[in-house]
């Protein structure tokens, strides 16, 4: 559009005033002006997409992680659970079920304040999904 402004201007200044009288009789030349526009364009580089990884096929198990469950018997329940953690399960407390072997019904709360009477499995491999059930007595109680 600016380019059709810029060649009208020329040609009107390059008509002069005793031009213009004789081209009131004359028919004005016609001018055909063609404007062309140019777009660049530019596109962000492509992306990387990492294929996903193929699922297994029902005839192809995973076979769940697994970890060490140590004898932990006569020790207190918070050692468990670090050992828990250290041989490889995610959170040593959500892997255990904790309960009171007294007889007495008792929550089991702060777990430096309960012996170990009792686990299930010990010494044994197991899958990291798997609950551990530890039955315990308060310290200076004796295991039934």
């Amino acid at each position: 559009m600016v380019a059709f402004f810029l060649i009208a201007a020329v040609v009107a200044a390059a008509v002069s005033p005793s031009e213009a009288k004789s081209a009131e009789a004359k028919p004005a030349p016609t001018v055909t002006v063609t404007v062309t526009a140019t777009v660049t364009v530019t596109a962000p580089p492509p992306v990387a997409v990492k294929a996903p990884e193929p699922s297994p096929s029902p005839t192809q198990e995973t076979a769940p992680q697994t970890a060490q469950v140590p004898d932990m018997t006569g020790k207190s329940g918070d050692l468990l659970v670090e050992a828990l953690k250290t041989a490889g399960f995610a959170d040593g407390y959500k892997a255990t079920s904790f309960h009171d072997v007294s007889g007495q019904g008792r929550t089991v709360l702060l777990l430096t304040n309960w012996k170990i009477c009792e686990q299930d499995p010990k010494n044994k491999a197991v899958p990291v999904t798997e609950k551990i059930s530890v039955g315990v007595v308060k310290f200076g109680e004796t295991c039934p």
